[in-house]
């Protein structure tokens, strides 16, 4: 939001720098982003935070240098004459919805003459940025940017019936804007819905209520009287419509974030006096204010012990009342206490508790003031639950040469089609799309973790970086197939793509699906998770011959394999790129195995290997099954060595190299006990695989 300093001053009865006033709200949670020289003017740009919509115009900006300085405050006047007829005599306000506009005023200003706006509003408004249109619609803008108050004028003379109607929308029922289109000078027009509240004459909606006028009763050079409207409108109403019709505009903004219900009063005569002023007319006697419910504050308790107890530093009791009623609020201290109530004044619609109270007083005296050291803490802290056991295994990854990163959970359609790995209790056939997408580019939330671990590999990629390995810990959203609301999945990602280093060889070589396969057993073990097994998977991303899922139970806990060729392809990545999802909700779910220690062996193990050929069906799980299921007591390890197609063997056949290791814990075996052992698992693998030995 832009702030003209001239402006400013008028408001200001004081003779202050510019560089300090926009360090001193800097300093009072008001961040000033920029400070820019425009002709005689100096102009700050602010970033103000959602919660403090009273400081979105001069005015609240003004309040808050008085306050913080200590200076007087002078508001910008109004001065008219009114004359009869009255305005309640000539039109009338019926608010249908009180719960969506609870206040409604409105002024009958009559014989203006529409026409340029004189050279000083135009300048002060090309300064911030508006474009000057004709001298009533200047007028509205230029006590929007006065008084932080949205108004709007109508052509009182085209309103149905000279009167206004608060209602919802009709199913069905359309309007005409003043926004014109993009594409020529045609205005759009709008089908609303029967939950979006319309400001409407006694035939048709002529406004969407906060957010836009329409073009039947807009301001025009035929105009000769104007109905101003100034009005409170339910923030979440507003806001929800403003979305469904992407429609954001400088009232929206306001009333969305919550507006001063008692400004309606103040703002509309203040923009009466400057339509008379610029455009001419008089002013017919009285508003016609619609105000059923009045709004009554609550008094908030303040302690002194509370303020002292946040902020560690002492706060003497009259400088607390004096802080809270400098900044516009009514105080009443408690008898022989130090306590006191305070009333916020209407403007200030995010003071709800005592806390908020203390900020307001620390804002007041300075931040500077509160010391830079930790508040003491009299509770026991503990871990969210999972978190020793989500930080095994980031610590499982990271010892294996594994970088954490961290996405965004929007993503891109196509990416997110593309990588579907893990399919729990999802409709393959549609991901949860936003109705109103932060990034026009990333329209869903992701369905998978993946997603975010292929942008990131790209990046790298494009940077000349080949060798990456991430992991990603977060939640993926998925609908279900009844269609209700989409569900949070917390995930394991990981991906692996170019070299590592191999502490056999010591140097690097070319990934492969066996070091994910690693890289999830490091997980697995991190986790405590026993008994689990790897079987074939078929997963449309990946390589139809190196995936596989992992099974615990019968449950799948996750897939991963290399990126199948065609895709690989599209995407043009250069090498082999690896990818693995697992369900880590679920594994957290598993009773962890107990942790058993044992004393390190006394005797020597002996290890023997065998060569067998079998068809490619069989993989090394089911060799694994067959071996532990003889139950030789002394054989401590069954590993997978080497794995050989080609060559001399038929094409539907691969030789797989195993590793067996045997040890007793009571003496040292003898050659021939091992062979025998050794030949009861060559016997099983021969009956039940039909292996043979190369």
């Amino acid at each position: 939001m832009r702030i003209s300093f001239n402006w400013l001053k008028e408001m200001v009865v004081a003779d202050l720098d510019a560089r300090t006033v926009a360090e001193r709200l800097t300093l009072a949670g008001l961040a000033v982003d920029t400070i820019e020289e425009v002709g005689t003017d100096t102009v700050f740009e602010f970033d103000i935070t959602s919660n403090r919509p009273d400081a979105l115009s001069h005015f609240g900006i003004a309040r808050e240098v008085a306050a913080l300085f200590d200076v007087p405050l002078s508001a910008p006047a109004s001065r008219f004459d009114e004359v009869d007829p009255s305005s309640s005599s000539l039109t009338s306000v019926t608010i249908e919805a009180p719960e969506l506009c609870p206040r409604y005023v409105a002024r009958l200003v009559r014989g203006v003459k529409i026409g340029p706006s004189p050279d000083w509003m135009v300048r002060r408004l090309e300064t911030l940025g508006q474009r000057s249109i004709n001298n009533v619609a200047d007028v509205t803008n230029y006590v929007l940017l006065e008084q932080g108050h949205p108004l709007h004028a109508f052509d009182f003379n085209r309103l149905g019936g000279n009167r206004i109607v608060v209602r919802r929308a009709a199913p069905g029922e359309r309007i005409v804007t003043l926004e014109k289109l993009a594409t020529g000078d045609e205005f759009r027009e709008i089908e609303l819905r029967d939950d979006m509240l319309v400001i409407a004459d006694a035939n048709a909606p002529v406004a969407i209520a906060g957010i836009k006028g329409g073009k039947g009763t807009g301001i025009s050079d035929e105009t000769v009287d104007v109905l101003l409207e100034a009005a409170y409108f339910q923030p979440a109403s507003v806001r929800r419509t403003a979305r469904a019709l992407k429609l954001d505009t400088d009232a929206s903004h306001r009333f969305e974030r919550g507006a001063d219900i008692d400004a309606t009063v103040r703002a509309i005569d203040r923009a009466a006096s400057l339509i008379v002023e610029v455009a001419g007319g008089t002013v017919c006697r009285g508003a016609v204010d619609t105000y059923p419910a009045p709004v009554v504050r609550t008094p908030i308790p303040l302690r002194r012990a509370r303020v002292e107890a946040l902020l560690g530093y002492e706060v003497p009791f009259d400088r607390m009342v004096d802080a809270l009623r400098g900044l516009g609020f009514a105080v009443e201290p408690l008898r022989d206490t130090e306590e006191l109530l305070a009333v916020g004044p209407s403007y200030r619609v995010d003071i709800a508790i005592e806390e908020d109270l203390v900020e307001e007083v620390a804002r007041s005296l300075g931040y500077g003031l509160v010391p830079p050291t930790l508040p003491p803490w009299g509770g026991a802290g503990e871990y969210l639950p999972g978190e020793r056991a989500r930080q095994s295994v980031s610590d499982a990854l990271r010892s294996r040469g594994y970088s954490e990163a961290i996405s965004l959970s929007f993503v891109d359609r196509n990416l997110d089609d593309e990588f579907v790995c893990v399919d729990l209790e999802r409709d393959s056939s549609s991901g949860v799309d936003l109705v109103n997408p932060v990034l026009d580019n990333k329209p869903r939330m992701r369905s998978s973790l993946v997603t975010g671990l292929i942008e990131a590999y790209e990046t790298n990629s494009k940077h000349g970086t080949r060798n990456v390995q991430l992991f990603e810990i977060g939640k993926r959203f998925l609908r279900p197939l009844d269609g209700l609301r989409p569900v949070e999945r917390e995930t394991l990602g990981i991906l692996l793509a170019g070299t590592i280093e191999d502490g056999d060889y010591r140097g690097r070589r070319e990934s492969d699906f066996y070091d994910m396969k690693g890289a999830i057993e490091a997980v697995l073990r991190a986790l405590r998770i026993a008994s689990f097994t790897f079987d074939r998977a078929s997963v449309e991303c990946l390589h139809p011959g190196q995936s596989a899922r992992v099974v615990l139970d019968g449950q799948v806990l996750g897939v991963f394999g290399r990126v199948s060729p065609s895709l690989a392809a599209k995407r043009k990545f250069r090498s082999p790129l690896f990818l693995a999802e697992l369900a880590l909700d679920r594994m957290l779910e598993v009773e962890a195995a107990p942790v058993a220690y044992r004393r390190l062996p006394r005797f020597p193990a002996v290890g023997r290997d065998v060569s067998i050929v079998v068809p490619k069906s069989i993989n090394f799980q089911a060799v694994v099954t067959a071996v532990n299921q003889l139950g030789i007591a002394d054989l401590r390890g069954f590993v997978l060595y080497d794995i050989f197609t080609g060559g001399n063997l038929p094409e539907d056949h691969h030789s797989m190299t195993l590793r067996a290791t045997f040890r007793s814990d009571e003496r040292t075996l003898t050659d021939d006990e091992v062979s025998v052992s050794h030949g009861r698992i060559v016997d099983e693998l021969a009956t039940r695989f039909g292996a043979d030995l190369r």
